[in-house]
Parts: C-alpha cells; structure tokens; sequence
C-alpha cells in the first residue's frame, strides 16, 4: 500500500473536524433561540482598529466594540459577545457599533445553564451560512476524493453486456 491512500484518507479527517467544528457552532446558535431574555443596558460602544495577519500579510481592520451588562438572579454579568460565530470585521463592525449606542437597553438572550454566557443577537451573519456552505462542499469533496477515488482500482469490474 503506497502513500496515495494516506492523502484522500486525511482529506477525509479534516473534513469531518471541519464539519463537526461548523454543526456545533450551528446547534449552538439555534439553542439560544430558547434562552430567556434580559434587560440589559450598553456601557461601551466604539470601533477599533486591529493588526491581523491575513495571507502572510499585516491588514488593519475595524472591529466593533460593545460591552453590555444584565442581571439575572439578581446577579450582574458582563459580555462583549453580539452573536454567535466568528469575530468579523470591515463594514460590519461600523454598522454593529452604531446599532448599539452607549447607555442604550437591549434585550439580552442568556444561556440558563451558564448566565455568563449571553448574546445581543440570535442570528449570525450571514457570511457564515456561506462559511457553512463552503465547509459543505470542502466536506463532499473530501469524501469523494477520500473514499471514491481509491477504491475505483479495488472494485470489481462487471463484464459490459450487449444489450
């Protein structure tokens, strides 16, 4: 047995972590459609900038900031969290910064089981449903390469009939 199976079976590895990582954050977004709600109040909204690598390269981006706090049982919990998913930046963050202003109330979704655990929004951007997309096809793709392409020279080749 060469090398060759060891590549699509590898393909085939990352593309179930790769899937596995997105279903997670998936179920997870759709479970706080079931959290309850508090009032909440904005402390802090602004937009920085931040230094990434992107592609071996520096980027500046703009991010947006907000920290909200909430109480429940009578307990006081701070978050930066706006929605489930990625941090994205760019024209986003301008738009997410403004559409929290300082001192405003807000309707808080918390997690029951963990009230540290909070989001602003219950649904995701839609740059990750593309993202989801994207990991689909990965996903496919890996397991046609994976598991068809090397097992067409091991199946058994049926004579063509005349009909």
């Amino acid at each position: 047995m060469g090398a060759f199976p060891i590549i699509p079976l590898a393909l085939v590895i990352i593309g179930c972590v790769i899937l596995y990582q997105f279903l997670r954050a998936f179920h997870e977004m759709y479970g706080c459609w079931k959290w309850p709600v508090a009032e909440g109040k904005i402390l802090q909204s602004r937009r920085e900038m931040r230094t990434r690598s992107h592609a071996g390269r520096l980027k500046r981006m703009e991010y947006a900031k907000v920290l909200y706090e909430y109480r429940v049982d009578g307990k006081t919990y701070q978050s930066t969290r706006i929605y489930f998913g990625p941090e994205l930046g760019g024209t986003l963050a301008s738009r997410k910064a403004l559409k929290y202003p300082e001192g405003a109330t807000v309707s808080v979704r918390y997690n029951p089981k963990n009230p540290s655990e909070a989001v602003l929004e219950r649904n995701a951007p839609a740059l990750l449903f593309l993202m989801g997309i994207v990991v689909f096809i990965v996903f496919i793709s890996s397991l046609g390469s994976g598991v068809v392409i090397p097992l067409k020279g091991c199946l058994p080749q049926f004579p063509k009939s005349g009909f």
